[in-house]
């Protein structure tokens, strides 16, 4: 291995543990300010894409996706983070149709892989991160314009043990993507299977129908 390829190891390695530990501080009081990355001046999904740009110069692609989507499924969040803002990282680097549909068939893959050390208090941590790799599948396939496979493995994938609460992120999701036919025709199945929507989301159903869009906000 060249020189210049065991220094951009080096400093991926490093850089990666440099980012876990405001991960790590995310749970905990470890820095002055108010949130760990904002103690180290860069937003998290900032430091993220750094992480990312120096695995990409590194890694076969498999690799990357593999270590980009344990990233995105095991990191804790700070308080201006939500799981989807490190997903949308991710998606952003894969550029090519090969790469987006190894990194669904990798993500499935881990999805499926048993929790090494389950326990009451990991339940919740686990659940969010398959989440997260539910949402990472669909977003890809909606970035190689598949929106009915999108739909497909966000439904397979997402775990809720209410699924109202599945069907109301989903919807959200297909209303920031401006598919209100898709929201509409996702709704009426739902209903059908006998799920109960929430008000809100049956008053904006309604005004879809008498309005034939959405309303601003439910």
């Amino acid at each position: 291995m060249k020189v210049r390829e065991l220094r951009i190891e080096r400093a991926s390695d490093l850089l990666e543990k440099l980012y876990q530990m405001p991960c790590y501080a995310c749970d905990f009081i470890l820095f002055s300010a108010y949130d760990p990355f904002q103690s180290v001046g860069i937003a998290q999904t900032e430091f993220l894409d750094a992480v990312f740009a120096l695995k990409a110069e590194n890694l076969e692609l498999g690799k990357f996706i593999d270590d980009g989507l344990q990233l995105v499924r095991d990191s804790r969040l700070n308080r201006y983070t939500i799981g989807s803002n490190l997903v949308q990282v991710l998606v952003d680097r894969l550029r090519t149709p090969e790469s987006l549909e190894l990194a669904i068939e990798r993500a499935a893959q881990l999805h499926s892989k048993p929790d090494p050390a389950p326990g009451p208090k990991r339940e919740y941590c686990r659940s969010d991160g398959l989440n997260r790799l539910a949402e990472f599948g669909f977003l890809a396939y909606v970035k190689l314009s598949d929106y009915e496979k999108a739909i497909d493995f966000f439904k397979t994938h997402y775990v809720d043990r209410d699924t109202e609460v599945s069907l109301f992120v989903l919807l959200q999701w297909l209303r920031s993507l401006e598919r209100e036919d898709l929201w509409q025709r996702e709704y009426e199945r739902s209903v059908k299977a006998g799920i109960k929507p929430r008000d809100s989301l049956s008053g904006a159903y309604r005004h879809l129908k008498s309005r034939g869009e959405l309303p601003r906000y439910y």
